[in-house]
C-alpha cells in the first residue's frame, strides 16, 4: 500500500482525527455553503501535498467563501417608478440649490 510520509500508523489515526477537529472547531463551517469549498480543498490537497497534510495546509488550500449578495424585501425594493420619481426629486434639489430654474 503506497503512503504519503508523515502519514500516521493505524493506531494514531483516531488521536489524528481529535486533532484535526480540534484545530478546525473553532472556524465557521455552514453547511451546505462550506461542503463544496471542504471537497475542493482535500481535492487540492490529494493532487499537490508530498507528505500528510496539516490542517494549516487544508486552511490554507481552502478557497475563501463567496456569501450570496442580501435578499431585499419587497417591501423595500423601489418600482421604475419610484426610482424616476426619487432621480427627478433630487434633481429639482440640486437645481434649487445652484439656483437654477425647474
Amino acid at each position: 500500500m503506497l503512503a504519503l510520509p508523515w502519514t500516521p500508523p493505524g493506531d494514531a489515526i483516531a488521536g489524528m482525527t481529535r486533532a484535526w477537529i480540534e484545530a478546525l472547531e473553532d472556524h465557521d463551517w455552514t453547511c451546505p455553503a462550506d461542503s463544496a469549498r471542504i471537497r475542493a480543498a482535500f481535492k487540492t490537497l490529494s493532487t499537490s501535498c508530498t507528505q500528510w497534510p496539516s490542517p494549516r495546509l487544508f486552511l490554507d488550500a481552502l478557497k475563501p467563501r463567496i456569501d450570496p449578495p442580501p435578499v431585499v424585501p419587497r417591501e423595500r425594493r423601489l418600482s421604475n417608478d419610484n426610482i424616476c420619481e426619487n432621480g427627478l426629486k433630487h434633481i429639482d434639489e440640486i437645481n434649487a440649490k445652484l439656483g437654477i430654474a425647474p
